[in-house]
């Protein structure tokens, strides 16, 4: 799913961690194993919706160099439910069997300008994944309980301004424990970096040369 932004980021040396799907998709463990596969130089995390809880405890674990994280669409406590619940219940991969499949998929996920090659992108994503991975990570979430202690890395929240599954509030629960942070919105939906590369990567991009500067 990050195809479409990476020739946006060829200026730097972007790297995408793809976290496993062979073990328990707890948010502890995932931390451990995203720990592991960090670089030993100094970098940023770019941490796109469910992934931002690990960069958020990575962060305030004080793990070494990371000199910034870019939070996207994403959140400290569970969005959205009741949605969540329905989700395990009717999971994502069979929006696809449905009449109105493409709509769907469009208004929850990638906006109503999605073309046809983001849409294919996202279902032969979504239709790789085991269901029951995809069950655990959703359980994950609902069970999702962040306790904190300030941190002082510098970050930035890119905000997606038509996200149907965060909230625009989330992006406030960062304030709590980020002393550096600043909200970006960008208009698009909830997967912002694929729907919306070019103006993601720009904010990325200063963010990058704030912080360098």
């Amino acid at each position: 799913m990050f195809s479409p932004i990476m020739p946006a980021l060829s200026a730097y040396d972007a790297q995408v961690v793809r976290l496993p799907d062979t073990r328990k998709q707890d948010y502890d463990i995932l931390c451990e194993y995203v720990s592991e596969k960090l670089p030993n130089e100094d970098h940023i995390i770019v941490a796109e919706s469910f992934s931002g809880p690990i960069a958020a405890k990575l962060a305030v674990q004080h793990h070494e160099n990371i000199r910034g994280i870019v939070f996207v669409a994403t959140f400290l406590t569970p969005p959205r439910k009741s949605l969540l619940a329905v989700s395990r219940v009717f999971p994502v991969k069979l929006l696809a069997k449905l009449p109105m499949a493409k709509y769907f998929e469009k208004r929850l996920f990638l906006g109503k300008g999605a073309n046809d090659e983001l849409v294919t992108l996202f279902r032969k994503t979504i239709s790789a994944l085991d269901s029951q991975l995809i069950r655990s990570r959703l359980r994950a979430v609902e069970n999702l309980k962040v306790s904190l202690k300030k941190c002082t890395v510098p970050s930035i929240y890119l905000q997606a301004t038509n996200d149907k599954l965060v909230p625009s509030t989330h992006s406030e629960e960062f304030d709590d424990f980020f002393t550096e942070i600043k909200i970006r919105p960008i208009q698009g939906p909830h997967f912002l970096l694929q729907a919306k590369p070019q103006e993601s990567a720009d904010e990325i991009r200063k963010f990058i040369e704030g912080i360098s500067a």
